[in-house]
């Protein structure tokens, strides 16, 4: 058993406390305190307990305050659920439709690159092709959300002078989800979309 007087000051692990008349009984590891004044601190760095006297302002509204905390309430909580869920709700669908109009750069390139190599081809042999590897074309766009090239003759109805070329929309990343289903490119220049039916101009 340990007896402190007013003038004795312990340091549990470097930190030092002022301690009064006070018995610290070492095998129930407790203090007992003689005086209502004095207050009692546990830290969670601090191997034991640290009597300080006389307790300040700046301690006495900490303690205040540590027995005002609480948590949420499950009203609260759910009401927070509800919030983010109908906040995601809203926000995610937009985030997609605007991410898969972001893709169709991906089939109207094909498209592009398509015509080019056409020409080349045709600069060569005198004649289109309907057959895309004939002029080294790929039927999958560069990023693989378009797929199934196909070139046809053109309003001519020969494709030794003109052609039509379609590629459609594929699955990946629900990419068919888009509104915009396919795109279409002839030889006269003029592109046209799938939304619904074919109409005039890429988008």
């Amino acid at each position: 058993m340990i007896v402190l007087t007013p003038s004795t000051c312990l340091v549990f692990h470097h930190h030092p406390c002022w301690c009064s008349q006070a018995t610290l009984m070492t095998r129930a590891a407790r203090f007992s305190v003689t005086k209502s004044t004095y207050w009692l601190v546990l830290r969670k760095n601090v191997i034991g307990m640290i009597i300080s006297y006389p307790p300040t302002g700046k301690r006495l509204l900490m303690i205040k305050s540590r027995n005002k905390m609480r948590g949420f309430t499950l009203i609260e909580l759910m009401v927070v659920i509800v919030i983010v869920g109908i906040l995601a709700a809203i926000a995610y669908p937009q985030y997609a439709d605007s991410v898969r109009k972001g893709r169709r750069n991906d089939g109207m390139s094909a498209l592009l690159d398509a015509a080019q190599k056409l020409d080349v081809y045709r600069a060569r042999t005198a004649s289109y092709t309907q057959i895309p590897a004939e002029a080294n074309i790929g039927t999958t766009s560069p990023n693989g959300y378009y797929d199934g090239l196909a070139i046809t003759p053109g309003a001519c109805g020969d494709i030794t002078n003109c052609y039509s070329i379609e590629i459609n929309v594929t699955t990946k990343d629900r990419q068919n989800e888009d509104d915009v289903t396919a795109y279409r490119l002839n030889s006269a220049g003029v592109k046209e979309r799938n939304e619904g039916g074919w109409t005039e101009g890429w988008k």
